[in-house]
């Protein structure tokens, strides 16, 4: 590994980089490219031609990390996204939203990596927000099909 000394040394013989921290993304994520990102767009358009915003629903996992185990790399100065491929990462929290084409929030999922959700963790939600646990504290296909039929689908 080079030392602390030599990267300074590197960054100052070229002003162009900068040492900046790094944001996690999977392998799969990383390898989507342009014409993926198309061809979902010109599907798209088909599917949703004629149905009123009101109707189109996006709903998305996200997830609150500890620690990713974030590191320094050397990018570009100005690089937007500085971004290091990883499969994983500590643990997290899970939070399935729903949102229609119109900008209304629907009821939100909260996952807790835990056996069973404690009562003092709901305390302070918002009302008809679900909390649910799973040993990973990632959705999987039960969490899911709870969040689906009890959120979703009565929507």
């Amino acid at each position: 590994m080079p030392t602390h000394r030599f990267i300074d040394s590197f960054l100052q013989r070229h002003p162009r980089l900068k040492l900046r921290r790094t944001n996690l993304i999977k392998r799969a994520r990383a390898n989507v490219g342009e014409a993926e990102v198309e061809e979902f767009f010109r599907h798209y358009q088909e599917a949703a031609a004629g149905i009123p915003p009101e109707n189109i629903f996006n709903y998305d996992e996200s997830n609150f990390r500890d620690d990713p185990g974030s590191k320094k790399c050397i990018f570009k100065k100005g690089t937007k996204y500085c971004e290091r491929v990883m499969n994983s990462s500590k643990s997290a929290i899970s939070v399935m939203f729903m949102i229609n084409a119109t900008g209304e929030s629907v009821l939100v999922m909260v996952l807790y990596k835990a056996g069973h959700v404690y009562t003092s963790w709901t305390k302070g939600g918002l009302k008809g927000w679900l909390y649910s646990s799973s040993k990973s504290g990632w959705f999987d296909i039960c969490q899911f099909e709870r969040f689906f039929f009890e959120v979703a689908l009565p929507v």
